[in-house]
This record gives C-alpha cells, structure tokens and sequence, in this order.
C-alpha cells in the first residue's frame, strides 16, 4: 500500500485544473464575500467597544502618564498647515505650493466676482472649485461662488436661466 502523503501527491497533480476551478469558485463566492465582510464589521464592532472599557477603565491614567506623548501628537496633527496640506492632497491631489501658484495666477482673487482673498472671514477664503467628474481643478473661488456653483449642480443651463431671471428683473 501507498504511502497516504504519496497517494495526496499524485492525486494533487492529477486533479490540478479541477481543484483550481475549485479554489475560484470557493474564493469568488459572494456569500464568502458577504461574510469576511461581516466578519470585518463584527471585528471593528468588537475594538470599538473594547476601547471604550478600557478607555473608561484606563484613560486618566494612561493620560496622566502620557501627557508629553498626547501635547507632541496634537502640536503636530492639529497644526493647521499640516491640516491643510493633507486636505488639499487627499482631495484635491495638490499641494499648499501648487494652491499658492493659483493665488498668484488669480491676482489673490476669485475668479468668478474678483474679490480680494483675505482669509480673514470664512466668505473671503479661497476655495478649490473643481469638476466633479474629473477632478479637474478649475480654480479658486470665493465661497459665495463656489456655493452658487454647488447649487447649480455646475450645470450651465441652470446658471444661464439664472442670469436671464435676473435681467428681467
């Protein structure tokens, strides 16, 4: 008699193509699918209420006793030139130096109603406008353009109907 790894073997490469067909099928299931997925919520379920009792159970304590860790952590992460240089790359795929080139570019004003950018109250800050299929950066614009430019879906008819509305007036 054979021995059973032997016989595994040979019956291994016999049955190649059938077992690969098997292991496509078994992988590409969607019920396996739907539970890895599951099994992944359950998973960040099970961290998330783990860290609120030990949080609950620990977190004074381990504050009191990290308190130079946690002050460098928040100096570099709540910085705000940090804070935008991520928002405009994750977003936009820009960086601070390209976004200061359009300022430039745009003579520090929006490119819709040319207001000067001060970027001391919210409405004179510039804002990236792009387009919403592409990506496509279009320029900086004020929020009361951007916002108009939202509402309008970036649709021109929309915006042209706006423009005769207005000329009746």
């Amino acid at each position: 008699m054979k021995d059973s790894s032997e016989y595994n073997r040979q019956w291994s490469e016999a049955h190649k193509a059938q077992l690969r067909e098997y292991e496509k099928k078994r992988n590409h299931s969607p019920k396996r699918k739907e539970r890895e997925k599951q099994r992944s919520q359950d998973r960040l379920a099970y961290k998330r209420e783990y860290n609120k009792k030990w949080f609950k159970e620990n977190g004074k304590e381990y504050y009191l006793k990290n308190r130079d860790k946690i002050s460098q952590y928040h100096k570099k992460h709540d910085n705000p030139e940090v804070k935008l240089r991520s928002h405009l790359k994750f977003r936009y795929g820009i960086t601070p130096e390209k976004r200061n080139e359009m300022l430039i570019d745009q003579g520090n004003r929006c490119a819709i109603c040319s207001v000067l950018f001060t970027n001391k109250s919210l409405g004179t800050k510039p804002y990236v406008d792009h387009c919403h299929e592409t990506g496509k950066i279009r320029g900086l614009l004020c929020q009361k353009c951007n916002f108009i430019l939202g509402c309008a879906g970036d649709n021109i008819t929309v915006l042209e109907n706006a423009i005769k509305y207005l000329e009746n007036d």
